[in-house]
């Protein structure tokens, strides 16, 4: 999980990169294609069947693949248009958030007031982070569009946990994939047909290595493979680490300016989510420490 954390927090900033010669619509399906190459050739590789059981089945799973990699993916690419990287982090650093009271709502965890009061104290810390004015003022497009990828992203870990009951995450993964298709290719397919690939720089063709393989099928499925193992409220916790990493590599790589009101927002984000996490592993444990007494 600590690797999927390093090489998310590391994709907003080359993602910046990649934008310096390829539109977002490219990068989207010259991300999925690779990716998705590299995980039926490890599904192969590890003997693990990729068939759907059933019309449903196939329906279910084409259906988490074109939110979690369709539409989450058009709505995070087109934000980062509009902001730097240790923005779009700090938004998507929410997505815990969203994912505690999705769920709540499916009846997945305990629904608790502190999680409530910690969605709303991590909304004051993206409010500090979006109302910069003046030249530095964030474009109300980027934030509207990188939290709707933030919703999205928590509702499709939600709906997947259910999924991973009888298969691998590298089998829900892989199977859901060719959903993201029916976003992506109207979305990038002219772009990606127009693009003057023999003349891309080494550079790009590495962030395109990086975002396809490292952030996308390898970080997935370990983010997958946490969701199995910890829950997805757990999982998500350990997106802590993705803001400072991308405000880094955003310094780094893109020479991003950081404001004091964006690390104080980013804090508020973490005291958010760090307090709805405590109130779900609080309210989880609850029943545990019941059944003992009753023993």
């Amino acid at each position: 999980m600590m690797l999927t954390v390093l090489a998310w927090g590391t994709n907003f900033a080359i993602i910046k990169v990649l934008y310096q010669e390829l539109l977002p619509s490219t990068v989207a399906l010259a991300r999925a294609i690779p990716m998705a190459v590299a995980l039926v050739l490890i599904c192969r590789w590890q003997g693990l069947p990729l068939r759907y059981k059933s019309p449903r089945d196939a329906a279910v799973l084409l259906a988490l693949g074109m939110l979690s990699m369709g539409v989450y993916m058009f709505f995070f690419l087109e934000a980062l248009r509009y902001v730097t990287a240790a923005d779009g982090a700090i938004l998507m650093a929410t997505s815990p958030i969203w994912t505690t009271l999705l769920a709540c709502l499916f009846k997945q965890e305990k629904f608790d007031w502190i999680v409530l009061g910690g969605a709303l104290l991590a909304l004051v810390g993206v409010g500090l982070v979006t109302a910069r004015t003046g030249p530095l003022a964030m474009d109300p497009r980027g934030v509207g569009l990188m939290l709707t990828a933030a919703l999205c992203w928590a509702l499709s870990v939600v709906l997947s946990r259910r999924l991973m009951r009888t298969r691998s995450p590298l089998q829900v993964l892989t199977l859901s994939m060719p959903g993201s298709l029916i976003v992506l290719l109207p979305y990038g397919g002219a772009s990606l047909m127009s693009t003057p690939w023999l003349q891309l720089q080494p550079a790009t063709w590495l962030a395109l290595g990086h975002i396809s393989l490292l952030a996308g099928a390898l970080g997935f499925f370990g983010f997958y493979r946490a969701v199995k193992d910890i829950g997805p409220v757990g999982a998500m916790l350990h997106q802590f680490l993705v803001p400072p990493t991308a405000m880094i590599t955003g310094i780094l790589l893109l020479k991003d300016a950081v404001l004091p009101v964006q690390i104080l927002g980013m804090m508020l984000v973490f005291a958010g989510v760090w307090g709805a996490q405590r109130a779900r592993r609080n309210a989880s444990e609850e029943p545990l420490a019941a059944g003992s007494e009753s023993r």
